[in-house]
């Protein structure tokens, strides 16, 4: 096992998602951004901010996934963002770097909502090691993917390519 791996988890979720659900949320989070030469993308911060069929997938998602998450690891998780994106990016747009300087510390839960798999590249703060990709996968016949990870400990950047993405993160004060 990789040291990245070691400090983050994919893992594989069962979630009862009413029928297209997922889509009227992912036109509505687009429909927050803009679009430029075939490229769309949208972001919402935080739940109060959600249109109604995102605020709708965010309750089913926190009654399904993330309180059941959070009871075990004995956190509590809160909306950090929606976010989604399709087309080819421009160059400038092709990476979504998240390597702050002075990460918070929280635990983060990224759920890819996308029928198609998101790559991501994972490397540790306190090293010169290269970063690793890790691939998660798309949501098929009820199945979700969530990858786990303390945010400061592990930065991460998401490659935006010509598939699109539709991601949901929440995250836990540690």
């Amino acid at each position: 096992m990789s040291a990245i791996l070691e400090l983050a988890a994919l893992e594989r979720h069962t979630i009862n998602l009413p029928d297209g659900i997922v889509e009227r949320a992912l036109r509505e989070v687009l429909g927050r951004g803009g679009s430029d030469g075939g490229f769309a993308a949208g972001r919402v911060d935080g739940a109060r901010e959600l249109p109604p069929a995102a605020a709708d997938l965010d309750r089913i998602l926190r009654a399904e996934l993330i309180r059941p998450l959070g009871a075990r690891r004995g956190l509590r998780f809160a909306l950090a963002f929606m976010k989604a994106a399709d087309g080819d990016a421009p160059p400038e747009d092709m990476f979504a770097p998240a390597s702050m300087a002075g990460a918070p510390q929280v635990f983060r839960v990224i759920v890819n909502l996308s029928e198609y798999p998101r790559r991501v590249l994972l490397w540790r703060a306190d090293e010169d090691a290269p970063a690793e990709e890790v691939l998660i996968p798309g949501r098929r016949c009820g199945a979700v993917h969530a990858l786990h990870y303390v945010a400061g400990e592990v930065p991460h950047c998401g490659l935006n390519d010509a598939l699109g993405s539709f991601l949901v993160s929440y995250e836990a004060p540690l």
